[in-house]
């Protein structure tokens, strides 16, 4: 078992006594709210210490990654990386999160591109963690082929199939770099400008695959699709932009239907059980 209190006098800055809480618990990392000396700071464990780590594996790439952001000022600042633990502390942010009413805000939208072009200018030195979509969709379903019952409807493979052959058939874009996990509860709005929280999934990809994740996360509209595909593009859209967001939308939510029942077999809760639902029903409803 992991002793936080016991990792957080080793890792987190100062010598008082630290004072721990956990905020978060993921598929594979624990978040805690750490005080010492007066000063606050997020620590990060895995959820399992027993998993070896070598220079080349995602703990390295985690550093690699949060350092790159916190040198643009789009992430917080790094105290303490131990890739070989998988520890890792950083400052603790100040400022708001977003409620889902100014998530869906046109103004907000605007940030949220100008944001997402932020984040794919960063340059992550190699070796970099690559994903495409249908990496995600293959990955989620060998482990779903674990679990005792199916998810979604019989045809919908087949329907990620279509979708990844339509896109496949589009123009190709070189991969940037993807937070993968953005929605409003990960930023941070504070008097320094947007911070985005939990880098654990980022990875090279598609460059609208953060603008589908951030339209799938909060559940937007038709018009916001567009309204953030123009602010992102800074120009009037043509048909295959259009196109591409759609579909990559609707693998987004597939990927998360995907990860929402992998999620509830090991941990069920009411918001997954909620999320669940809503992708289910989009997914049904979409061409």
């Amino acid at each position: 078992m992991l002793d936080p209190e016991g990792l957080a006098r080793e890792s987190v800055p100062g010598r008082g006594k630290p004072l721990v809480r956990l905020v978060a618990r993921g598929p594979g990392h624990s978040t805690y709210r750490v005080m010492r000396d007066g000063q606050f700071y997020a620590m990060r464990l895995p959820l399992s210490p027993s998993a070896p780590v070598t220079a080349d594996t995602l703990a390295s790439w985690d550093v690699r990654v949060f350092s790159a952001v916190a040198a643009a000022q789009l992430g917080p600042a790094i105290c303490h990386a131990d890739p070989a633990s998988g520890i890792l502390v950083t400052k603790w942010v100040r400022g708001r999160t977003w409620t889902a009413a100014s998530a869906k805000n046109s103004a907000q939208t605007t940030r949220i591109a100008l944001l997402v072009r932020r984040i794919q200018a960063l340059d992550v030195p190699p070796p970099r963690r690559a994903m495409r979509p249908d990496g995600w969709i293959h990955h989620y379903r060998a482990i779903g082929a674990e679990l005792p019952a199916s998810v979604g409807r019989s045809d919908w493979p087949g329907r990620a199939e279509r979708h990844l052959a339509a896109l496949a058939a589009l123009p190709s874009y070189a991969d940037v770099l993807c937070h993968s996990d953005l929605h409003r509860l990960n930023l941070v709005d504070g008097v320094a400008g947007l911070t985005i929280l939990d880098w654990e999934y980022a990875h090279y990809s598609d460059p609208y695959w953060d603008l589908a994740g951030w339209l799938s996360a909060n559940d937007l509209s038709e018009p916001d699709h567009r309204l953030l595909l123009e602010a992102y593009l800074g120009r009037a859209p043509c048909t295959e932009h259009v196109q591409r967001l759609r579909l990559l939308v609707w693998l987004f939510d597939y990927v998360c239907l995907l990860w929402s029942a992998t999620h509830a077999h090991l941990q069920a809760d009411a918001a997954t059980a909620r999320r669940t639902r809503i992708l289910t029903a989009r997914l049904g409803a979409a061409n």
